[in-house]
């Protein structure tokens, strides 16, 4: 208990810093170089389980490649209805790797229930957020590659229901572009329509819902996959997935549920952006309190809101949010009622795709030695970001300036790659070549030498084998 509350003491004073956030299943962060550590929070039970009995022992450990951890197995008694923030900090300072991937487990013998999340961050000077399902093998490359133009999530993440019961889907769809959106549905196993629709987001409409209907004949688990295309754009940033797990059983939902859309997004700056938060309950009708709490520089309105639920119904409550710098803002959202608390956060930046594309820019040209590639790359880059800035943002002038500067610091990398293999291959021709100069004349000599040697050594014995004839004869 004592180190729960030394650790409740340290999120107090880590609120709000720089590279302090909430823990996400699958984000990527970028973190900077003149710092020592970065920290998620881990909110407990909600990360767990979304109702447990007071005094239930929960386990959390913690796995880095090349960071150091505080917390590599920890155990912590929790309370009911309350919310525990505990940290887990990265240690990443003189470490010689430029990223690091983790994974923590949190699970509880008693309850019989685990859950992972898997994340990573990369030490850079350009400060980003990206929460994707992505399998790669550096964290700098995925994050180069995400710039969260727009953001799809479901109102809830899981939900319950009957054998052939039928139930509806609410996804919500967000973003500050004037783009088209295709949204996919792939399911297996599960009834679900429609297969595909379309959204159009704009500044004046950020935020869009869909229903989709579920319906499944046969007990189980099933995954449904979101998946999110920008018309007219095949690079990876101009895509987004989310899921949702449907448990199909006797069982019906306790307590209540959460979500938050966007969850991740970039928007233009000098412009505000707007956060949904959904409220479903699955208690006796009752009023819920949701409040803010933000970085300096964000002005949040309101900040705070009442909101009654139904029983077995969902109502969100809308925040407007203006920034006044270019960085990346968490903004925190705890949602209570007399049945527990809940936390949900948003993270909101400016000027992510720039910085996205000079972090990609800079990282190719320290691989680089040809300083006419690296020249190259430079004015590219400049000459993007000046086109970026003087078109509307996501406009097809925009994605495809988006697409062929990323093409071209690519071809200069293969460009680089190519020379650095044909120097090698010429080296080595070259070492050959002058090999040959070498060995071509001693060659020429050994040859002279046993051609030499052949003749003395037969013309012996030819004069052995007449002087053993004539003695023979005789």
């Amino acid at each position: 208990m004592k180190k729960l509350v030394i650790l409740i003491i340290l999120t107090s004073l880590l609120a709000f810093s720089p590279s302090s956030l909430g823990i996400e299943n699958n984000k990527y962060v970028g973190v900077p170089a003149n710092e020592t550590k970065y920290c998620d929070f881990l909110y407990l039970p909600q990360d767990l389980a979304s109702a447990i009995k007071d005094g239930t022992e929960v386990v959390v450990s913690v796995e880095d490649l090349m960071a150091s951890s505080d917390i590599k197995h920890g155990k912590f008694m929790i309370a009911e209805h309350t919310v525990e923030k505990i940290p887990i900090c990265f240690y990443y300072h003189g470490k010689p790797s430029k990223y690091n991937f983790y994974k923590v487990r949190v699970y509880s013998k008693e309850l019989k229930i685990s859950k992972e999340f898997t994340g990573g961050f990369c030490i850079t000077k350009y400060r980003d957020v990206d929460i994707v399902s992505e399998n790669g093998t550096d964290v700098c490359k995925i994050i180069n590659e995400h710039s969260d133009i727009f953001d799809i999530r479901p109102a809830l993440d899981s939900l319950k229901l009957h054998a052939n019961e039928e139930k509806n889907i609410e996804l919500y769809v967000a973003g500050f572009a004037d783009v088209d959106i295709k949204i996919e549905a792939y399911a297996e196993g599960i009834g679900i329509l429609p297969k595909s629709t379309y959204v159009k987001i704009s500044k004046q409409f950020p935020i869009q819902k869909r229903v989709f209907k579920i319906k499944s004949s046969k007990d189980g688990e099933y995954k449904i996959v979101f998946r999110g295309y920008i018309e007219g754009c095949t690079l990876k940033t101009c895509m987004k997935e989310t899921y949702v797990n449907v448990f199909v059983s006797n069982e019906i939902d306790k307590g209540f549920k959460t979500s938050i859309v966007p969850r991740s997004i970039n928007i233009e700056q000098g412009r505000n952006a707007w956060v949904r938060v959904l409220v479903t309950n699955y208690e006796n009708s009752t009023y819920f309190n949701v409040s803010v709490s933000y970085d300096d520089g964000a002005i949040v309105s309101p900040t705070s809101k009442y909101l009654f639920v139904e029983r077995g119904e969902t109502k969100s409550v809308l925040f407007k949010i203006a920034l006044m710098n270019k960085k990346i803002y968490r903004i925190e959202f705890k949602i209570s009622s007399r049945y527990g608390e809940r936390f949900e956060n948003a993270y909101i930046s400016t000027n992510e795709l720039v910085n996205d594309i000079k972090r990609y820019a800079e990282s190719v040209i320290d691989e680089v030695s040809d300083e006419e590639i690296k020249n190259s790359i430079k004015h590219s880059t400049a000459r993007w970001i000046d086109l970026h800035n003087k078109v509307e943002y996501m406009s097809k002038e925009d994605i495809k300036g988006l697409a062929d500067i990323r093409h071209e610091i690519e071809n200069a990398k293969k460009k680089s790659t190519s020379s650095t293999v044909n120097n090698i291959t010429s080296t080595k021709n070259e070492e050959k070549g002058t090999s040959n100069v070498f060995y071509v004349p001693l060659l020429a000599l050994l040859i002279i030498i046993a051609a030499i040697s052949y003749i003395l050594i037969k013309r012996v014995r030819v004069k052995q084998a007449g002087d053993i004839y004539f003695e023979g004869f005789s």
